[in-house]
């Protein structure tokens, strides 16, 4: 009982080391979410249809939460780093 109690002790702890990073990521796409949506905003003012402005919410919203990923695998191919490839994969559910 006492191993199985410790065992799920270390599993939490471990667990802890991942929500630091998590709460980074989403505060990042919050903050992309934001800009996306304030440049919608500015484009319903601009006299916009509410259908285009969406378009270009999604699509910039898209492409911004792209990005970085995107250079950092590119950047791993050219180093030659399978692995991360191989992560990154997982991570995005590919």
């Amino acid at each position: 009982m006492i191993t199985i109690a410790a065992a799920h002790f270390m599993r939490a702890w471990r667990g802890q080391d991942a929500l630091g990073t998590v709460r980074d990521y989403r505060r990042k796409l919050e903050e992309l979410r934001d800009e996306a949506l304030e440049e919608a905003l500015q484009q319903l003012q601009r006299g916009q249809t509410p259908e285009q402005a969406l378009a270009m919410l999604s699509r910039n919203l898209t492409n911004k939460i792209m990005h970085s990923p995107t250079i950092h695998l590119r950047q791993a191919a050219f180093d030659d780093r399978p692995e991360l490839l191989a992560f990154a994969r997982l991570m995005f559910d590919l």
